[in-house]
């Protein structure tokens, strides 16, 4: 068992991202207080403009991705796309700016979440960028980018060097975000195409019989910004031009429009928006905030409360929560992290294991319940949930590295191998994964589904190689 003040070195799969020049280097997954349920990924940035590298940190969590999906099916339904292959990520940083790259990608900063004081604003937003990938405005730069990752995107996007860190101390709940002086020379859009975003996110939102009076408030909040800043201009009114015409047109809708100007989803926004300052803002701005004792102001500040070490207090909120609503699958989540890393994982996992029951369909709880029954010595239950999250999120090279650890105490060196091929190969590893399946079909009884999948990754390696040639080849002859 690690004492909250210990020193862990954890090493995990570094969110990979494309070398853009130089050497780019990936480090292990390192933090003095293991604090993380917001799970943070933090990029250093070698801007591509004069100035210092700056950072920029994705945000997973699992509630906040479920609020996010819930507000965004109906508008993917309603502009033609699969709600399963869109995409929405987190950004933090304190700017209000969303942007579409990469085909079915969306990235919001946190400041916009923050700044939003109904669902209908961010819907709104959500509403503008799917306008944008249906119409076909997304910048490409630097190449063709709508079949990469999103780790490969934002490094095309945004700079050439990466390292993954932890949380420094109990002080903060997540890196601090970066600046967005990059993102202007990549995501700008013409007025015309603003236009065309506008016209679209009106129909998605009639058809889903939603107001597009969030979207005016948003903008009347970028307009105002805008103006006091002066030469500060926010990073959404550059890459989104906002123009009177553009405001007064949507006004002019919301004022003819027979839909009710209702939050369906107050409450979801509440508790998002609780969530994020209790990880985000400073402890002591949160206890100004939250002063009285309704759901939100517990939970803002249980998670405020433990980001000062003041696990006292922060249990004490957090146990209110759970005597209001005892089958919060999130409530129950983070009661299991904050044991976890106060130093008493055994006893957290009961609750992760209830969230897991109570919200089965996510990967990012299957992860962390598999990691901490692995860190119990429980293999076969870890690998059983661990191999869930994978099917859930094929994609995460966290859940096959824990994986491979699972199958590497079991002494199953066959499964072990093709792990670390899986995870090696999600990262564009080619090299290892092909030295990883080989070992595996080597270990491995023939034709058993672990044989077979470690040939598919050899294929599949052989594959994109020949690809990758054909158009090495195509350009050469151009």
């Amino acid at each position: 068992m690690q004492s909250p003040d210990e020193k862990p070195q954890k090493s995990i799969p570094a969110f990979k991202l494309a070398q853009i020049g130089g050497n780019c280097k990936s480090a292990a997954f390192t933090y003095n207080r293991p604090m993380r349920r917001i799970l943070t990924i933090t990029l250093i940035l070698a801007i591509l403009l004069p100035g210092p590298a700056q950072a920029l940190s994705i945000i997973r969590d699992a509630e906040i991705e479920n609020t996010l999906k819930i507000y965004t099916n109906s508008t993917f339904k309603a502009a033609g796309l699969n709600p399963d292959v869109m995409h929405i990520y987190i950004i933090n940083d304190p700017s209000i700016n969303a942007f579409t790259v990469g085909g079915l990608n969306i990235f919001i900063n946190t400041g916009l979440i923050l700044r939003t004081d109904n669902s209908n604003m961010i819907i709104g937003v959500i509403a503008h960028e799917t306008g944008h990938v249906v119409g076909g405005h997304i910048i490409k730069r630097m190449g063709e980018i709508d079949d990469l990752t999103v780790q490969t995107i934002l490094t095309t996007l945004l700079g050439a060097a990466v390292t993954v860190a932890g949380l420094p101390d109990a002080g903060m709940a997540v890196m601090a975000g970066g600046q967005h002086v990059a993102e202007r020379n990549f995501l700008t859009y013409s007025r015309e195409q603003e236009v065309a975003a506008d016209a679209a996110a009106v129909r998605f939102l009639n058809a889903t019989h939603q107001s597009v009076k969030g979207m005016l408030r948003l903008f009347d909040i970028l307009r105002r910004e805008q103006t006091l800043a002066y030469g500060d201009i926010d990073p959404y009114t550059v890459n989104h031009p906002l123009s009177e015409e553009r405001i007064e047109h949507i006004r002019s809708l919301a004022m003819s429009e027979d839909i009710p100007d209702t939050d369906k989803y107050a409450y979801l926004q509440s508790r998002m928006v609780a969530k994020l300052h209790g990880f985000l803002e400073k402890p002591d701005i949160t206890f100004l905030k939250y002063t009285d004792e309704s759901e939100f102001s517990l939970y803002a500040r249980s998670i405020a409360y433990f980001q000062q070490s003041d696990f006292k207090n922060s249990f004490a909120e957090l146990d209110k929560l759970l005597a209001l609503k005892p089958e919060d699958p999130f409530y129950n989540e983070l009661k299991g992290q904050f044991l976890v890393e106060s130093g008493h994982p055994r006893d957290g996992v009961p609750y992760y294991e209830k969230a897991n029951r109570l919200f089965p369909n996510s990967s990012l709880i299957k992860n962390e319940l598999g990691k901490n029954l692995l860190g119990e010595n429980r293999l076969d239950e870890a690998i059983a949930v661990l191999s869930q999250a994978a099917k859930l999120e094929h994609t995460n090279e966290e859940t096959w590295h824990l994986l491979a650890t699972a199958y590497g105490k079991k002494n199953d060196e066959g499964m072990t191998n093709l792990m670390l091929a899986e995870e090696a190969n999600i990262s564009d590893k080619n090299k290892d994964a092909r030295k990883f399946a080989r070992i595996a079909k080597d270990k491995l009884p023939k034709n058993s589904p672990g044989w077979l999948r470690a040939n598919d990754i050899l294929s599949d390696i052989k594959l994109n190689k020949k690809d990758k040639e054909d158009n090495d080849k195509d350009k050469d002859d151009k």
